[in-house]
């Protein structure tokens, strides 16, 4: 690449981060919106219906509730893109419970903590979560098929051809033209380099080579191409974009990134610039999924403790009466993110005393020790 491409290339560069435009959109369809629209009406509507009819009336707690709920409910269904996803109606089914369950364990945590529980009345409350995830789901079905049943009416596609036959063309074929929220048809196939002898990608053909592109658009009346190259041919994207910039069709690139070994990869934007994250633990890719553990953790250890409690009385008793010294044995470890955090367990070993400035290793009993009733002293049984 020579000095007056490069110059070319680093203002261009500079002319998009002066735009101050995202790169990054969220494309909504009108559906999404309006399915999580009518879940939001949905859900306050009933929550009024049950109080009103067990109550007589609309307590201000269960208003608080109401307000909660919706806020709550449009942060967990956006963020989890519920109805963004083109699914099967089992599928979306199981991904619309997932984030309603999702919420009612919010619900339960913010009660639990506040200590607002006992204010409410959980014949409506269980009544009202039970309707709510049968109606949500009733209505993602009848929606989907309404929305369907219209555009197969219309007739309306969009005629698309994707330059490349490789996995992720392949994938982008599969997936465009089964998925009933884009008006997107793939009608057929590119391929990049003349020795490919590709003849079908998917259930389309292999129309020609990029030498006849131009012809290909206009005979079969393309609106949108998807550049879907691997990575070895990423030199041909800009040569490909510019020679379609009087084509007067969509250009949009599917970029390989899943040639890669890939650990929890995401898209962001920062400052304008689109960043694919290809490696990242779990725990720092979302608010939401370090919210949303925190909240599991802390509930599922709650639930065990109390669960488990008579058993860890009754050790802590034999512990305790087995030799002098504390029940517990603490000590501190490193966490998440080196943390130091302070480890509790059941002591398991007998104290010793040091003479001498002499530090003696503890050591296991004899064998013999190991043939006694371990319920005289469960200490014997764990360590």
């Amino acid at each position: 690449m020579d000095s007056s491409t490069s110059s070319v290339n680093s203002a261009n560069f500079a002319v998009s981060v002066r735009r101050n435009r995202r790169l990054l959109k969220n494309h909504e369809s009108l559906v999404a919106l309006f399915q999580v629209a009518t879940d939001l009406f949905v859900a306050a509507s009933l929550l009024f219906i049950f109080t009103w009819s067990k109550l007589e009336s609309f307590p201000p707690a269960y208003r608080v509730l109401t307000v909660i709920t919706i806020c709550s409910l449009w942060f967990i269904y956006s963020s989890r893109g519920v109805y963004r996803q083109s699914s099967g109606y089992v599928r979306g089914c199981l991904r619309l419970s997932s984030a309603w369950l999702m919420l009612i364990l919010l619900l339960t945590f913010i009660g639990f903590i506040t200590k607002t529980s006992e204010i409410f009345s959980r014949e409506i409350l269980l009544t009202w979560a039970a309707s709510i995830l049968v109606v949500q789901n009733l209505s993602f079905c009848l929606v989907s098929y309404l929305s369907k049943k219209y555009k197969e009416s219309l007739g309306h596609h969009l005629p698309v051809m994707i330059i490349g036959t490789g996995s992720v063309a392949q994938h982008l074929v599969e997936s465009l033209n089964k998925n009933r929220w884009l008006p997107d048809k793939v009608i057929g196939c590119v391929k990049s380099l003349d020795k490919d002898q590709t003849t079908t990608v998917g259930n389309v053909n292999v129309l020609g080579g990029l030498e006849n592109i131009r012809e290909l658009i206009k005979e079969h009346d393309i609106r949108r191409i998807y550049i879907a190259l691997p990575m070895e041919a990423s030199k041909q994207i800009e040569g490909v974009n510019f020679d379609l910039l009087d084509g007067n069709v969509d250009v949009i690139w599917a970029p390989d990134i899943f040639a890669l070994n890939l650990l929890n990869h995401s898209v962001r934007e920062v400052a304008g610039i689109p960043l694919i994250s290809l490696n990242e633990s779990p725990l720092t890719s979302s608010k939401v999924s370090m919210i949303m553990k925190d909240i599991m953790d802390r509930s599922i250890a709650a639930i065990a403790l109390l669960a488990l409690s008579p058993l860890m009385l009754w050790v802590a008793y034999k512990v305790k009466k087995s030799s002098p010294g504390p029940v517990f044995f603490k000590q501190d470890r490193h966490g998440w993110d080196g943390k130091v955090i302070k480890v509790w367990k059941f002591r398991s070993m007998k104290l010793h005393e040091e003479t001498n400035d002499e530090v003696k290793q503890a050591t296991n009993q004899r064998r013999s020790a190991y043939h006694r009733d371990w319920s005289s002293n469960p200490s014997h049984f764990y360590r």
